[in-house]
């Protein structure tokens, strides 16, 4: 440090050298605020907090996407796998699926969004940004833990970027940072169910949950239910208005060509579908018994687009301050956990001889 401030100083005593040392310091300033701008130290650090805590991550995960007449390469910063538990790599419990997007905002810049002012009953948003796939395992498993954990997260539904100094109001790269994971999503989901239907061993077909986060460094505020025109023509800060929060749980619609893309990543997965193979009749099975909530019925749904914005599939996500996304998945850990400690077997994988997956698992747990 000393060394430095002598070199500084040394500058400004030759000729000119004060003008040279203020271009210095002022091209240090723009290199620097553009590399934070690039997001490139967001990412960096968001990618070490998640294998510090044990998980696997995937820079620049790409998808495709049409793009007019075009099929392009699109991407979202980082695919997190975690492997639960996270602390020990001999138990595997389920997989957490996280595709993240980074958005790095300049000091000053703030996130404010709605609040969902319909009745609960009417909410255009629903607790589903933690999307869990039952149907492709041998278990059922309750998910009230995680639901309870969800419930205490703000629900949003549109939001805009406010530069406390400038005054200036921007929602495009909130919207874009959205449609990046939205449009992530059906291949993700589409690899993971495959996985669990290739996998050679039944036991290895583990659930599996997947959450999208857009996380920020900018602060982030839900404006407060009753607030008017004249109430914010008056307020001294935007702490006056609304509350300051560390997540929330954005709902985010879409049209018909979302669709047309979920159908493009998921079609594949109709080849699962009559196959003579021992998993296809479990699945048929499955099908028999719930219709509705069977592993068929998900694969016809996805690859024939026939998803809806309500049901929180490709609508709902999580948005995270950069501080506390440790510590939110750390959260989703264990309500996940939690709910997993009393997962039973199906009956139709149960009847078809496959005991041997609880028998086994209760062993280990009592070694």
């Amino acid at each position: 440090m000393k060394k430095q401030q002598s070199d500084t100083d040394s500058n400004l005593t030759r000729p000119g050298g004060a003008a040279k040392g203020k271009a210095e310091t002022d091209k240090k300033s723009k290199w620097q605020q553009g590399l934070l701008s690039s997001g490139l130290i967001l990412e960096h650090a968001t990618a070490r907090a998640m294998t510090g805590m044990g998980a696997v991550v995937i820079s620049e995960y790409t998808y495709s996407r049409r793009d007019g007449d075009e099929t392009k390469d699109f991407s979202c910063d980082l695919l997190v796998d975690g492997y639960l538990p996270l602390e020990d790599d001999d138990q595997l419990e389920c997989a957490l699926v996280v595709p993240i997007e980074c958005k790095y905002r300049a000091e000053k810049k703030i996130w404010l969004f709605m609040p969902d002012v319909n009745r609960e009953t009417f909410g255009q948003g629903t607790i589903a940004s933690v999307r869990s796939f039952p149907e492709f395992t041998p278990f059922d498993f309750p998910r009230n833990a995680v639901y309870e954990f969800m419930k205490s997260i703000p629900l949003g539904v549109k939001g805009t970027e406010i530069h406390l100094g400038s005054g200036e109001t921007f929602d495009k790269d909130i919207k874009s940072g959205v449609n990046q994971l939205r449009y992530a999503l059906p291949s993700i989901i589409e690899s993971r169910i495959k996985g669990n239907a290739d996998c050679g061993c039944l036991e290895n077909a583990v659930p599996f949950f997947v959450c999208p986060i857009l996380c920020t460094n900018a602060p982030l505020y839900i404006l407060n239910e009753g607030v008017t025109c004249e109430e914010v023509s008056q307020a001294k800060d935007i702490a006056s208005i609304a509350e300051r929060v560390n997540v929330l749980d954005l709902y985010s619609n879409f049209g018909g060509d979302f669709e047309k893309h979920c159908v493009s990543q998921t079609q594949k997965l109709m080849s699962l579908i009559g196959e003579t193979e021992e998993r296809s009749e479990l699945y048929a099975k499955l099908h028999e018994n719930a219709p509705k909530h069977s592993p068929w019925s998900t694969i016809i749904r996805l690859a024939h687009g026939l998803v809806s914005d309500h049901d929180g599939l490709f609508s709902q996500f999580l948005v995270c301050h950069a501080d506390y996304l440790s510590e939110l998945v750390k959260k989703l850990e264990v309500s996940i956990l939690e709910d997993l400690k009393t997962k039973s077997l199906k009956k139709p994988w149960e009847n078809m001889g496959v005991n041997h997956i609880l028998v086994k698992e209760k062993k280990q747990n009592h070694n």
